[in-house]
């Protein structure tokens, strides 16, 4: 998408992937650009590190929420049954 942010979209994606998972987290479009909905949840996963609201991502805030949807998605897979 021409003036989009490759990662501002896959922040996005991780967005609609947690959202179901992690309230108050909101799914929002995926569009490479900001939006209400983005802003929204950037500043909430930012109160929740500690960090300033701003609202904006940086390299640092992109590589946690790597890290949270990891976690994630090791927490929310099914467990084997017992051997």
């Amino acid at each position: 998408m021409p003036g989009s942010d490759p990662q501002l979209i896959q922040v996005q994606r991780m967005f609609r992937r947690l959202a179901p998972l992690l309230s108050p987290l909101e799914d929002c479009p995926v569009s490479g650009r900001p939006c209400a909905a983005t802003r929204r949840n950037l500043c909430r996963v930012q109160r929740a590190l500690g960090l300033p609201q701003t609202g904006r991502l940086d390299d640092a805030l992109a590589q946690r929420l790597a890290r949270l949807e990891a976690l994630c998605a090791v927490c929310a897979a099914p467990s084997l049954p017992p051997p």
